[in-house]
């Protein structure tokens, strides 16, 4: 699962907001990383980040494309049922903002 980001004139920040009715998940993801972070400005969490694929940081920031790759992600949430919402905020160079939700539902 690849989303390109496009922002024509370019990225300023790629806000990433992770919601589920799954509490086990929710732990889960909450030990490993934020569940809302900013890949433009990933703080303490930028090597974290780039560890598993993620864009961050000059990767992001005037950018006018960015893959954002969860590929890796989707089979982890097999162990997981229930809805799980990754929201994507893009903010361009000239604050326009765009928010997209990518939502999977996991059942047995």
């Amino acid at each position: 699962v690849v989303a390109t980001i496009t922002a024509p004139q370019g990225i300023n920040n790629l806000l990433v907001s992770i919601s589920t009715d799954n509490k086990g998940f929710e732990d889960s993801v909450s030990e490993l990383m934020p569940m809302t972070f900013d890949l433009a400005y990933p703080g303490e969490y930028g090597d974290a980040f780039s560890s598993i694929g993620f864009p961050v940081g000059n990767e992001v920031i005037g950018n006018t494309s960015v893959p954002f790759d969860i590929s890796q992600f989707i089979p982890l949430l097999a162990g997981f049922e229930g809805t799980h919402h990754f929201q994507i905020s893009v903010i361009d160079s000239k604050k326009h903002q765009l928010v997209k939700t990518l939502t999977f539902v996991v059942t047995k």
